[in-house]
């Protein structure tokens, strides 16, 4: 083995797949109307590169490092080609607390090595949204939206080009201003007269996750809804607020499946 060569690191910083990225919030505005987005990678897509530069000639270990109730941090050690990095992982109150804390320090040693660094460099960005029901959680409005155009703020971060515009700034703006935005409970946000119903596209969304994630298992689907926006609604009937929180909702177990 010639060891890790400069053209192997260039590849593994080299963009990844705009699929293998995902977004979920972070820190909330005051007023609730907005949160900052944090772009990263998963698992998978950290493993698929290094597979592509290093095939079978990289390796991952991991052991715990402080373990208290609901609190777990491990530290990883990851072998690239001869070149060892080492990362700490955490997690916190989730159900399955090692899986999260391993795959947080997996991810940390790809980034020593060049894994999606470049995503460090995201501009803030903020964009709206409502936090869900009793103020826990927080769901951005028109996530297909928002997925587009961070995937695209990810290219032009890579290719060192000017960041695009954030399509939601007017609404951004008109926050800042002071304008109110409803906030209601999920039970009742179809009673909303300005939440309007979705459109065919987000409606065959919806319907592609309930065939493809929940594998068209009617009981699950309806724990899923009752769960997410509390009522059962068919996919067209849904409002625009609904879709964003059962979306959001589905990438997230997505994620940590």
């Amino acid at each position: 083995m010639a060891g890790l060569t400069d053209e192997m690191v260039k590849r593994l910083c080299a963009p990844l797949p705009k699929e293998g990225l995902s977004m979920k919030p972070g820190s909330v505005t005051k007023d609730g109307s907005a949160a900052l987005v944090l772009t990263y990678m998963d698992s998978r897509t950290a493993q698929a590169r290094l597979d592509d530069v290093a095939p079978g000639d990289w390796e991952f270990d991991w052991e715990v490092v402080h373990e208290e109730e609901k609190k777990l941090t491990v530290k990883g050690i990851m072998t690239v080609a001869g070149k060892t990095r080492r990362d700490a992982g955490q997690a916190s109150d989730e159900d399955e607390i090692y899986k999260s804390a391993v795959s947080d320090a997996f991810k940390r040693c790809a980034v020593m090595f060049g894994v999606g660094r470049y995503l460090y460099d995201m501009p803030k960005t903020y964009w709206p949204g409502q936090r869900g029901q009793s103020g826990r959680g927080f769901y951005f409005d028109e996530p297909w939206k928002l997925d587009a155009y961070m995937k695209n703020v990810a290219d032009a971060v890579a290719q060192g080009k000017a960041i695009p515009k954030n399509p939601m700034q007017e609404v951004l703006d008109g926050n800042r201003k002071g304008a109110t935005k409803p906030q209601t409970s999920p039970k009742h946000q179809s009673t909303v007269t300005n939440d309007p119903h979705v459109t065919t596209q987000q409606a065959a969304t919806i319907n592609d996750i309930w065939a493809k994630q929940f594998g068209g298992d009617v009981a699950a689907w309806k724990d899923f809804q009752r769960d997410t926006i509390g009522r059962l609604s068919k996919s067209e009937a849904l409002t625009v607020s609904e879709f964003s929180k059962l979306y959001n909702a589905a990438q997230k177990l997505k994620r940590a499946a």
